[in-house]
């Protein structure tokens, strides 16, 4: 990670004695989707040791981050029903390193071996499909219960910089687009400064309800 970002490590685990813990590179998030939300999102894959997005100087989310989990299993269920899942007209990008995916080839192996099948024989087993497809499901209907969440910073934003610039306008004299009277308030500098700094405030507010919201997420 470059010196201007750091990683934010959202949840804790430990590994499974004797099994390998392998890291999935998450890539393309969208900037509109709440951290917690991709969180949940990874842990329906399968129990996870970290969830590491990066942050740059100013503390901004990147589109990137890296998740451990605590078996391959898990990390192959991610790289085979996250890889390209659509999160906010966005679709994820699901990647691993080439000693990460050593050892899922040598995992795939060995549950071949286990199982009888022939080495080439490169099909999922039904309970594998199944579950796939339960879990896959379930991450789709996450992702539509919470689809306003990743509308409502640029609703919100947009809304509150409406409100203000009308009442700037007001403040300044200036006519208001759609006001058919003259709604213009005469201040002195010092009044509309005030009111100006009330106006900002208003328009915060509205964020940290945003914020709040994104906080309570399971």
């Amino acid at each position: 990670i470059a010196n201007n970002a750091q990683a934010v490590v959202s949840t804790q685990s430990t590994g499974i004695p004797g099994q390998p813990t392998t890291t999935v590179f998450i890539g393309n998030i969208s900037e509109r989707v709440p951290d917690n939300l991709i969180k949940q999102v990874l842990i329906k894959c399968g129990p996870i040791i970290s969830w590491k997005r990066v942050q740059d100087a100013s503390g901004k989310m990147q589109a990137f981050g890296f998740c451990e989990y605590r078996d391959p299993e898990a990390t192959l269920r991610a790289l085979r029903i996250l890889k390209d899942l659509e999160v906010a007209d966005k679709a994820l990008l699901v990647k691993v390193d080439a000693k990460t995916k050593e050892l899922l080839d040598a995992h795939i192996k060995k549950k071949k071996n286990k199982l009888k099948l022939p080495e080439n024989d490169n099909s999922l087993d039904e309970r594998s499909k199944k579950e796939d497809a339960n879990v896959l499901k379930e991450i789709n209907a996450m992702i539509n219960a919470n689809k306003d969440l990743f509308t409502k910073a640029d609703s919100t934003d947009a809304a509150a910089e409406q409100l203000a610039d009308k009442a700037l306008k007001r403040i300044t004299g200036q006519k208001v687009d759609g006001e058919t009277q003259d709604s213009s308030v005469n201040l002195d500098a010092e009044h509309a400064s005030l009111v100006e700094r009330e106006i900002r405030s208003f328009r915060d507010t509205y964020k940290v309800t945003e914020v709040a919201e994104v906080n309570a997420l399971p």
